[in-house]
């Protein structure tokens, strides 16, 4: 599934693939900003998912293993996932071209 969020050159920002620890399996293409590891997934910034983000209940699971990735949360009342560690792989991918 695809979602029409455009990639934002912004100073610190890079775009990541998330992947479950469990099965390897890619997840889905990600736009971070700033510094540091993965702690938080913002809806808006999916670039392209296996998952509908919208149909989510409480948890985020991976679509083979059902192996729980990220709990969902709020923070100044928007919408995020908060990652649980060691349950994702993250890789760079700095030659990313946006379809």
């Amino acid at each position: 599934m695809e979602y029409r969020y455009s990639i934002k050159d912004q100073k610190g920002s890079f775009v990541m693939q998330i992947s479950c620890a469990n099965c390897k399996k890619p997840i889905f293409i990600y736009q971070k900003r700033g510094p540091g590891g993965l702690l938080k997934i913002h809806p808006s910034r999916i670039i392209e998912s296996e998952l509908d983000i919208e149909a989510l209940n409480s948890t985020y699971e991976c679509p083979d293993c059902k192996f729980e990735l990220a709990v969902k949360t709020t923070q100044k009342s928007k919408l995020v996932y908060r990652v649980v560690r060691g349950h994702v792989h993250t890789k760079k991918l700095p030659s990313y071209r946006y379809k």
